[in-house]
């Protein structure tokens, strides 16, 4: 099964940036959906939407260190659907907001 779940990273690292669902990764490596977020878990040690999440926020980090587009541009550029939504992810993920990682990566 380790298969399929590397077929499913490749999946989120090639949709990462659209509304991506369980359902629709699941559908991509023919699983139900319940049971690719069991294995997905079992063997990387986080959840699907986790792992979206995480190269979301990479996306934005590489983002706002090296390119001086609006915060909400770099939100929506990365998948996040509000700037609330990738304010709460980014701060809880990083430690600070994306406005202070933007200022301390500059330096």
């Amino acid at each position: 099964q380790l298969g399929k779940v590397e077929r499913m990273a490749g999946y989120i690292a090639n949709h990462y940036t659209e509304p991506v669902t369980v359902a629709e990764i699941a559908e991509h490596v023919d699983l139900h959906p319940n049971y690719a977020m069991t294995l997905f878990k079992q063997v990387c040690g986080m959840s699907l939407m986790d792992y979206v999440l995480r190269h979301r926020i990479s996306h934005c980090q590489r983002l706002l260190a090296t390119t001086e587009d609006t915060i909400l541009d770099i939100a929506l550029v990365a998948g996040f659907g509000s700037l609330s939504r990738f304010y709460d992810a980014f701060t809880k993920a990083c430690g600070c907001t994306p406005r202070q990682y933007r200022k301390r990566v500059q330096r």
